[in-house]
């Protein structure tokens, strides 16, 4: 895996980013937007030529086409065809720039009132996604493209589904485990989901870090990244993680800064060699301890098994903690996870 950089997340034109980026030691950029004032998919063949040159007398290379393809929701055949001429244009800029890996929508995107999560357990509404985006992903997949698909809009294992119905392989997730973090009702605590963070590396081809889950002085959940990109590491596979910033409003750093220490902070939480060979003992790696107590452990009954019975689980497994027992209104779920855990 590689450190990349969205350069428009420097909030200047490209002619204007890419010196900034290596100045800082980067050694590849990812394109979006501002760049001649349009987005990548919308260059002229010469434009994406000059583009390659600067990138070559820099020094540095693509790391991924970060376009917000078929990012709408269910369209009509208009929006459909317009989609379709975006993705000529991200066609040509794969072969000028040398760079197949695409981050894309698939024409699902939840919205107000909308259940997180609906795509991964509704059939009808998948087959819906499927027809609509089919001839999008057959014309990628001719291309030569590598699509990855952004959990916004929808979740991580609403893309994992619709990966595994559209079968193409070497396609995969562009994971931001900040967007799903914040959807409350997905209830993952960022220090503990474990399996949430090794589902998703299995499936990424390329990793998004947002400067709210690494930069101090940004009022926004941080994630373990240093256990993050140890997982990735021990997934073995040659991706990007991209610097896609998302400065937000009230931060006390400007655009240019708030990249710049997101770059240099996730630098340093980059692992070292020597990772475990498992992405799930990466994940777990240097993040349990001993209690002093741990011979005479608090004693803990949780009551409510919703959220409870994964808070229960992690008693289990928490050193010092011992889980006494389990409550809930609904007598068989109380008696299943009582069972599962091994308590009363």
């Amino acid at each position: 895996m590689f450190l990349s950089v969205f350069s428009d997340e420097l909030f200047c034109d490209v002619s204007e980013a890419l010196p900034k980026i290596k100045s800082w030691g980067g050694a590849y950029a990812d394109f979006r937007g501002m760049i001649n004032g349009k987005g990548i998919e919308y260059q002229t063949l010469d434009e994406l030529k000059d583009l390659k040159k600067t990138m070559d007398n820099l020094g540095l290379k693509t790391g991924a086409l970060q376009s917000s393809l078929c990012k709408v929701h269910l369209p009509g055949p208009e929006r459909q065809k317009q989609e379709l001429e975006k993705l000529e244009g991200l066609i040509r800029a794969a072969g000028i720039l040398g760079c197949r890996l695409v981050r894309s929508f698939n024409y699902w995107q939840c919205h107000e009132g909308m259940e997180a999560g609906t795509l991964a357990v509704r059939p009808g509404e998948m087959g819906r996604v499927l027809d609509m985006f089919g001839p999008v992903a057959e014309r990628a997949k001719d291309a030569g493209l590598v699509f990855g698909f952004e959990n916004c809009g929808q979740t991580a294992d609403e893309v994992i589904a619709l990966l595994k119905a559209l079968n193409i392989p070497g396609w995969g997730l562009a994971w931001d485990p900040h967007n799903d973090i914040e959807i409350t009702s997905l209830g993952l605590d960022p220090e503990n989901c474990v399996d949430y963070y090794e589902r998703c590396l299995k499936e990424a081809v390329m990793i998004h870090v947002k400067a709210a889950t690494i930069v101090p002085g940004i009022d926004r959940t941080k994630l373990p990244w240093d256990r993050i990109l140890r997982g990735a590491a021990a997934a073995g596979k040659d991706i990007p993680v991209s610097m896609e910033t998302h400065n937000p409003q009230g931060s006390p750093y400007t655009h240019e800064e708030a990249t710049k220490k997101t770059f240099e902070l996730t630098q340093s939480a980059w692992p070292a060699a020597g990772t475990p060979s498992s992405v799930r003992g990466a994940l777990k790696a240097g993040r349990e301890f001993i209690r002093p107590y741990n011979g005479d452990p608090v004693r803990f009954v949780v009551a409510g098994l919703g959220m409870g019975s994964f808070r229960a689980k992690q008693l289990t497994e928490t050193s010092g903690c011992r889980l006494y027992g389990v409550v809930d209104i609904n007598g068989e779920k109380a008696k299943k996870t009582g069972e599962e855990l091994d308590v009363p």
